[in-house]
């Protein structure tokens, strides 16, 4: 076929259109419930197709494999059966295989209308697609965009093969008035109309009728003669399940990735759309499933896995988020039968909750915590591991807080918001590509800042609050501050979440004089130790290092950007102290701390999902009741030299810890380096 395009092209220009509802978007349909299995036990199958669905989906589907890219089409056949039997029986003969798109129309003179195919197959000269008899007009929905209908001459019942995507709102032009209207039979579902809308803003060519309005691509500059790279090819049309089943070869949305918290725990394996779940050791796994449709669109769900022996807790209690007034439940799930609970808060027994499970209503920022259960079975007694209460709010700070300035231009350029505690606890929140500052004094006095950036909500909550008061260390006689030892809980982290918390002092804060540089390295001409900021008193010690009793962080994508705490030491006498984020991967890989040490019945924890970079800035890891450190989620611990927010510098130390796995195995030699 030759071209007489380059004398007879046409003007384009069309502004894609908004698409359709999110119809036929992969939707978890229901939760996984979580699964309990033994040691060396079977296996347990689960059947996701029970679990998502697409949303508003109930006919046929036909999928189109096109150059441009890949789109599925819902048949609708309550309107149109003579129609759709029609159109699916050209599917099933693959009539519709490599076969082109050869007509691209505006119909309005404002914006293409239409794209039609059908007619010709994918070869120079064009072939034409062998047609079947005639069908009768079934012109019973409009023609409105995303929806597919029969292409006709000007005789209502003389549709054969050929079809059409309405691209826009055609719904008047061809409608009843226009020869009886055209028979609309299925609609485009998911984000499918964005390969048909970059289909519709091909230049159209006029090569001649038939083919006055064919959209053709990657045509060159200097170009006379039409090749087989130009068409828009259809290379197959077929009917697809909404997730893969036995024997099939395509689908709407496959289960083509899943995220398991601990492999070494359980094996999981997707084969179709069936989860095969093997039990490898005692543990809990946290399994995320997550269906893929055509067009890139994901549906997720999680839910736990334990593998547990009799007398053991296979499932400990969930993580709660909810919002401030709102209820949280705890529960467990024990290996065989047991006679007795105790659920305790922050290692502190809660008087009356002696269930398998315990719920707080009303809850506030005082309510946050690590929550665990000690169980009594006929083997004994075993205590859970913690789930974590961090409640959310859609408000900058609730609770006993308030904000003092806000948007305070930081000498990095970076701007934040001032909060300062009234009382013991708060929940707060960061703006969008700002930081939230909260600050405090802890127990040695130091002015103590915490920042927060990103998504989700974090509560503070002081034990031994008292206040507020001016701060007795430093020169400022017009800001009060609480006092006491605080801990951190994060709600709905994301990727992009961050937590720092460090001291006021001379590296860290900003020197009006200029003699120091707060946006430069320290060095021996940007000396910290010339800040002459008037909040410091001369002549007096400042300990340099803020102290936390425990990080919490949950987030339900199991990501979190970085902890920045290379400046604090993390100490409790009682519950868990240090770093706890089970399931959580760190996005930049980063948890640094100055120091860890349990003291009385504390036990030091540093539990991730996943880190690459867990430094111990100035620290030895002694545990001040001989405790081993219990580990998780990164292959390495390195003892690296810090510094105090004087500027102090802090040595690399020595390790003296000992570090244990989940299963209570020794891995010091495995994970420490440095110092």
């Amino acid at each position: 076929m030759t071209s007489r395009f380059l004398s007879a092209c046409l003007a384009f220009a069309c502004s894609a259109s908004p698409t359709l509802a999110q119809l036929g978007l992969p939707l978890v349909s229901q939760s996984i419930p979580d699964v309990v299995l033994t040691p060396g036990g079977s296996a347990q199958t689960v059947d996701l197709r029970n679990h998502f669905t697409l949303n508003g989906v109930s006919g046929q589907i036909v999928q189109f494999t096109t150059v441009s890219g890949n789109f599925n089409v819902e048949m609708l056949a309550t309107a149109a059966p003579t129609t759709v039997t029609n159109f699916l029986g050209y599917v099933n003969r693959n009539d519709y295989n490599d076969t082109v798109i050869h007509r691209s129309s505006r119909l309005t003179g404002t914006g293409n209308g239409i794209v039609q195919g059908g007619a010709y197959t994918y070869a120079l000269p064009l072939g034409a697609v062998a047609t079947q008899a005639a069908i009768p007009l079934e012109y019973n929905l409009p023609n409105t965009r995303g929806t597919i209908a029969m292409a006709r001459t000007s005789s209502p019942d003389s549709a054969t093969s050929q079809w059409f995507f309405n691209l826009a709102d055609n719904s008047s032009i061809l409608g009843s008035a226009n020869g009886g209207g055209y028979a609309v039979f299925g609609r485009v579902i998911g984000t499918g109309m964005t390969v048909l809308d970059a289909i519709g803003a091909l230049p159209i060519y006029n090569l001649g009728s038939p083919l006055t309005e064919m959209p053709l691509r990657n045509v060159q500059q200097g170009q006379t003669q039409v090749q087989l790279q130009n068409l828009v090819a259809i290379s197959r049309v077929a009917v697809v399940p909404a997730f893969p089943t036995a024997g099939s070869t395509a689908s709407v949305a496959s289960f083509n990735s899943s995220v398991n918290s601990n492999p070494e725990i359980v094996g999981a394996q997707i084969t179709g759309s069936e989860l095969r779940l093997t039990p490898v050791a005692a543990g809990v796994a946290t399994i995320t499933i997550v269906a893929t449709d055509t067009d890139g669109n994901t549906a997720r769900t999680s839910f736990r896995v334990g593998v547990a022996a009799t007398g053991q807790v296979a499932l400990p209690p969930a993580n709660q988020s909810p919002e401030l007034g709102g209820t949280a439940t705890f529960s467990v799930t024990v290996a065989g039968p047991a006679s007795a609970y105790q659920w305790s808060k922050n290692g502190a027994a809660i008087a009356g909750a002696t269930a398998s499970s315990h719920t707080v209503a009303n809850v506030q920022s005082s309510d946050a915590g690590l929550y665990t259960v000690t169980v009594t079975t006929p083997a004994g007694t075993v205590t859970s591991q913690a789930g974590i209460l961090a409640p959310v709010t859609t408000q900058k700070v609730a609770g006993a807080a308030y904000e003092h300035t806000a948007n305070i231009r930081h000498p990095n350029g970076r701007f934040y918001d001032q909060l300062l505690l009234t009382g013991p606890s708060a929940t707060f929140t960061a703006d969008a590509d700002q930081v939230t500052r909260l600050s405090y004094v802890d127990l040695n006095d130091d002015i103590v800042q915490v920042e927060f950036s990103g998504a989700g909500a974090v509560t503070l909550v002081l034990d031994g609050a008292s206040g507020p008061a001016n701060p007795v260390n430093y020169n400022q006689s017009s800001v009060t501050y609480m006092k006491g030892h605080a801990s951190l809980y994060v709600a709905n982290a994301g990727a992009n979440t961050y937590i720092s918390s460090f001291t006021v002092g001379r590296l860290t804060a900003f020197d009006p004089t200029g003699a120091y540089d707060i946006t430069k390295p320290a060095s021996g001409a940007n000396n910290p130790a010339n800040n002459g900021n008037p909040i410091f008193k001369a002549g007096t010690s400042y300990d340099g290092i803020a102290d936390l009793g425990v990080l919490a962080i949950a987030s339900p994508t199991n990501r979190f950007g970085g902890i920045l705490s290379a400046n604090t030491h993390y100490w409790r006498d009682r519950g868990s102290t240090g770093i706890y984020a089970p399931d959580v991967i760190l996005a930049d890989g980063r948890a640094f701390f100055q120091d860890l040490s349990a003291r009385d019945t504390a036990k030091p924890i540093l539990i991730l999902g996943s880190a690459s970079d867990v430094r111990v800035t100035g620290g030895d890891l002694r545990q001040d009741n001989n405790q081993a450190v219990e580990v998780h989620g990164f292959t390495q611990l390195r003892f690296t030299a810090g510094t105090d927010s004087h500027g102090n510098s802090l040595p690399a130390q020595t390790n003296q810890g000992r570090l244990v796995n989940r299963a209570g195995a020794d891995v010091t030699a495995q994970l420490v380096t440095g110092g």
